[in-house]
């Protein structure tokens, strides 16, 4: 006779163990994809991929059978999406042949696993709808609901008495997962203009005393608090030398679909447009988070104006401050706001 394995944790369930295989196949694949997918078909695969093991284990630990399935169907729901969006990328050639069978194999497994898992719960569940709460195939012998009454009876009269100070645990943890993950999302962003500035040089060409120039007036009138050299401009102009010569652009606009949030756009390439925020034909891309809104983007450049240029008798290393102010989307009106600031240097250039 068949030994039947005791179920202790939801790490034992097979189909646990395929849907973490599944997972880490996901996040294996969906590292190719391309850098701009990071924000979209790669996070959302990514995210539909862990809720199905997270359903699974929540929905084990939970006691009756009726809630137990409806974390599975979740389950059940996140591997559809996978599937979907594993086909979506197939057709965007984001993997090859071999990658997709495997993945698609691994669905399968993972799918017919979860049907007979809802489909067992359910049996239970409808043979014996006053059934004890019992894990199955656990060295749990389980207890009534007459049991499971009295002893939740017996734990309000705890719980009352601890609900004040647990509700303000609750709130003050989410605050500050709250407050890091909108740090982690702005320093990423400062990240990327970063990178850029370092990488790249200050198109001064593109300023100038009028607005015909591509990039506005570098405004001598605005300086930085504590810094009389270093003047605000609205959008950041820098030229890229590594190949043919590309004009780079970075500029806050509002969202044309949310006229109360604000975005950073960014332009690479010759063709980048000289309005300031069109609402078609633009020719930026959004990098911002749709979690997130840009309040505040200002560029203090330092010194006015090139002084790499023959005749210049200005000494100092061109350099950018970025003032940065974030705001989440989905908190309350005032909360969550960040500002993040920073300076850096252009690269090394030999004067003319």
């Amino acid at each position: 006779m068949e030994e039947r394995t005791i179920i202790k944790s939801f790490t034992d369930l097979m189909v646990w163990q395929e849907s973490h295989k599944l997972i880490l196949l996901i996040y294996k694949i969906t590292k190719k994809f391309p850098k701009e997918e990071l924000f979209g078909l790669t996070n959302q695969m990514r995210r539909a991929g862990v809720s199905i093991t997270s359903n699974i284990a929540e929905g084990f630990s939970r006691q009756s059978f009726k809630e137990k399935l409806q974390f599975y169907y979740m389950a059940l729901g996140s591997l559809t999406e996978v599937q979907n969006q594993f086909l979506i990328a197939k057709d965007l050639k984001y993997l090859d042949q071999i990658e997709f069978r495997e993945a698609i194999g691994q669905i399968t497994s993972v799918h017919k696993l979860l049907n007979a898992f809802i489909k067992k719960s359910k049996l239970i569940l409808s043979s014996n709808p006053n059934s004890k709460f019992q894990i199955p195939n656990s060295s749990n012998k389980g207890f009534t609901l007459i049991e499971l009454l009295i002893s939740l009876s017996i734990l309000v009269v705890v719980i009352l008495s601890a609900v004040g100070i647990y509700i303000n645990i609750i709130g003050t943890r989410s605050k500050s997962l709250g407050q890091l993950n909108l740090q982690e999302d702005g320093q990423y962003i400062m990240s990327l203009i970063v990178k850029d500035i370092r990488a790249n040089k200050i198109d001064y060409d593109e300023y100038g005393d009028s607005d015909e120039k591509d990039c506005g007036i570098i405004n001598v009138s605005t300086l930085k608090v504590g810094d009389n050299t270093s003047s605000r401009v609205a959008k950041l102009c820098l030229l890229d030398f590594s190949a043919t010569p590309n004009k780079i652009r970075y500029k806050r606009c509002l969202d044309p679909n949310n006229a109360n949030r604000g975005v950073l756009k960014i332009c690479r390439g010759v063709d980048c447009t000289t309005n300031d925020c069109p609402s078609t034909g633009d020719t930026y891309q959004t990098i911002t988070m749709a979690n997130l809104g840009v309040e505040r983007l200002d560029f203090y450049i330092n010194p006015f104006t090139n002084p790499f240029t023959a005749g210049s008798i200005t000494y100092i290393h061109p350099r950018v401050t970025i003032i940065l102010k974030l705001k989440s989307l989905i908190e309350k009106p005032g909360e969550k706001q960040i500002i993040l600031e920073q300076t850096v240097p252009q690269r090394y250039e030999l004067k003319k």
